[in-house]
């Protein structure tokens, strides 16, 4: 099983910040490692770090705009349905309200389609004195119509910010693991450079010092 993200970063983290932090280890390796190239280690550990930092920031913010939309849409979709079923208790199916305003038929399943039918029916109802009048006497009105429709509108806006905080917390995972196996390649060399500096016993000498060379 493949190790997971966190904890690469940290054995990166401890492994880098441990040579950085002994001198005389750092001092040792500085023929292969000189102090620039440890010191570019500790920037992509801190780079790293933080792209895991915004990656869970993205996907919960991501999630968070994907429930508020999912909200939203539920609402508008359950207004559609209680108008049509009011539709269909004074249309048969083969009037022409019926087929006009979408009082029955299966909804649209994709957005674009579906939105075509929500304002179909809501607009249709709404412009029509004879059908809104039968169906006010279950409670429909112009102004109830009109709140729906606005609800739609937000239903628009909120589809475009999931989509863009979606996209962000994709490009967000997309760097983190592109920074994540940047670390992985710099510590597999500084690792078989610790190997060759320390052998046989003084590899224990690097643990005590937090350095674990495996």
């Amino acid at each position: 099983m493949p190790e997971k993200q966190e904890n690469q970063l940290e054995k990166n983290r401890r492994l880098i910040l441990g040579v950085k932090n002994n001198p005389s280890v750092a001092e040792r390796i500085a023929p292969i490692f000189s102090e620039t190239e440890i010191d570019k280690g500790v920037t992509l550990v801190s780079l790293t770090s933080q792209s895991f930092d915004n990656q869970r920031k993205e996907q919960i913010e991501s999630k968070s705009k994907t429930i508020e939309l999912e909200v939203a849409l539920n609402e508008v979709d359950a207004y559609l349905k209680r108008l049509r079923k009011m539709g269909r208790y004074f249309y048969d199916a083969s009037s022409t309200e019926s087929k006009a305003y979408n009082f029955r038929g299966d909804i649209p399943t994709d957005y674009a389609t579906w939105k075509q039918c929500v304002l179909q029916c809501f607009n249709g109802v709404r412009n029509d004195e004879a059908v809104l009048t039968r169906l006010s006497a279950f409670g429909a009105t112009v102004e109830e119509i009109d709140t729906y429709i606005a609800k739609l509108s937000h239903v628009d806006t909120l589809q475009i910010d999931s989509n863009r905080e979606s996209a962000e917390a994709q490009m967000a995972t997309v760097k983190k693991r592109e920074l994540l196996a940047e670390l992985n390649q710099y510590s597999v060399k500084l690792r078989a450079c610790l190997d060759i500096f320390y052998e046989g016993n003084e590899k224990q000498e690097l643990e005590k010092m937090g350095i674990v060379v495996k």
